[in-house]
């Protein structure tokens, strides 16, 4: 069973298929087995969204030359544009190579501004070595980048960095941590 919420940027896959026309009504079809199939006509997406809940679930977006999968243990569709998520990972791919994850255990994914907001053991890395983690991170995909809220650590394996907020720049690689900052540079003496 697969679920599939189409944008004109985006798709979710998980246990329907959910049209987004711009009808007065939605239509939801139901691939039971990969054999049966149900098509139910229902009242707009903002009167029957609340009762979408989903286990297994995958979104996959293209933002220019990116594509980004977020996957989750469950979702519910809260309306038309968020969807709450628990056990998240994300990642960003670029030319098939992997050049963002995060993860977190519970969040929201906005369709219409394309964020991803992660709280609880949330955590992102980069194809190039940083590693931050934080209460919430968020994931921007418009402006390609990840903040951070309520403190963040940004480690890589020379150097450790602590402050109150975090913009990580996806595009340029550049990191910024801001507020109260204390850093711990590693220096390796096990040289010749």
């Amino acid at each position: 069973m697969f679920f599939l919420f189409s944008r004109h940027y985006g798709s979710l896959t998980g246990m329907g298929i959910r049209d987004k026309s711009p009808r007065a009504s939605t239509r939801i079809i139901l691939l039971i087995g990969g054999v049966a199939m149900a098509i139910i006509s229902m009242a707009p997406p903002s009167s029957m969204a609340s009762n979408i809940q989903l286990k297994g679930f995958t979104i996959v977006e293209k933002t220019g030359p990116a594509t980004w999968r977020i996957r989750a243990s469950e979702a519910v569709v809260r309306d038309e544009a968020l969807v709450a998520l628990k056990m998240i990972r994300a990642r960003v791919l670029e030319g098939g190579a992997e050049k963002v994850w995060a993860q977190g255990d519970r969040g929201i994914y906005n369709t219409d501004i394309r964020t991803l907001d992660l709280e609880g053991n949330a955590r992102a890395g980069t194809a190039s070595g940083y590693r931050f983690s934080a209460p919430a991170l968020r994931w921007d995909g418009k402006s390609s980048k990840i903040t951070s809220r309520g403190g963040v650590e940004l480690r890589t394996s020379w150097l450790r960095v602590r402050g109150r907020t975090l913009s990580y720049n996806v595009s340029s690689g550049i990191a910024s941590v801001t507020g109260d900052v204390r850093a711990i540079w590693i220096l390796d003496r096990g040289g010749p």
